[in-house]
């Protein structure tokens, strides 16, 4: 995984209260104890995914300053292949339930997206999909929650109403030939929208995160800083937005 503390020159910023130790053992979306290990990619996918004969994968993050790096980069080996990879970050209740409901809604346009089945997209379906991306962020930018960027009241409120934030940006895309399973791309940084002032902080405020899963690709990004991304973002032709939907 990818992390980036970068001190741009920026505007002050809202201070965002560190987690504390008690927190660490609460549910990222109700704050309840009781953790369970969710998988960050869906074990239903691992038949799609084919055969495995990877013993271990390769965790990895790095910090820098102004786009130079200040310290040695962590490498973490991890047992067993990639997909496999589970996080402790939400409870049973939330786990086995809305968030199972959710992946379940998902997995018919997951599954054609995956294996490169034909398949037209709704808009309903781009809404399911979009739900799913950000809760799949969410859970995995957790995993180092002092890097997270999603506060909590808006992890809290996606539980509630499963809205995907206005300031989140989704499109997709087909993995190109090379034959890979999965991966998880992440760079968390600090910004703000003055060039003036550099923030007395170091709370991340954006992040962008790219995530492969067979044939899919996926690219998000999220910030907290209200207003900062276009309402029409434009790609490459080769990606497909998701969230907003193009022309909504």
């Amino acid at each position: 995984m990818t992390s980036a503390l970068v001190r741009a020159m920026l505007s002050p910023l809202h201070r965002r209260a560190k987690p504390d130790a008690k927190s660490q053992g609460r549910c990222i979306f109700c704050s309840k104890a009781g953790l369970t290990k969710e998988h960050l990619w869906p074990v239903w996918a691992t038949p799609l995914l084919g055969i495995s004969r990877a013993e271990k994968h390769t965790e990895q993050s790095f910090t820098t300053q102004n786009t130079v790096l200040i310290r040695p980069p962590r490498t973490k080996a991890k047992p067993g292949p990639l997909r496999t990879k589970k996080l402790r970050v939400v409870c049973g209740g939330c786990n086995s339930g809305w968030m199972s409901a959710l992946e379940d809604t998902a997995k018919p346009m997951l599954t054609a997206l995956i294996t490169s089945q034909p398949r037209a997209l709704t808009s309903d379906d781009l809404e399911v999909l979009a739900r799913w991306v950000a809760l799949k962020v969410m859970v995995a930018e957790c995993d180092i929650r002092d890097l997270a960027v999603t506060p909590p009241d808006v992890r809290k409120r996606f539980k509630a109403d499963q809205q995907v934030p206005s300031d989140f940006r989704i499109c997709i895309g087909q993995c190109g030939v090379g034959g890979w399973q999965c991966g998880y791309y992440r760079h968390a940084a600090t910004v703000a929208k003055s060039p003036l002032v550099t923030p007395q902080h170091q709370f991340k405020n954006i992040h962008s995160v790219a995530i492969g899963i067979g044939d899919l690709f996926i690219f998000a990004m999220y910030t907290t800083l209200s207003g900062l991304f276009n309402a029409n973002p434009s790609y490459s032709e080769a990606l497909v937005p998701v969230f907003p939907a193009k022309g909504a």
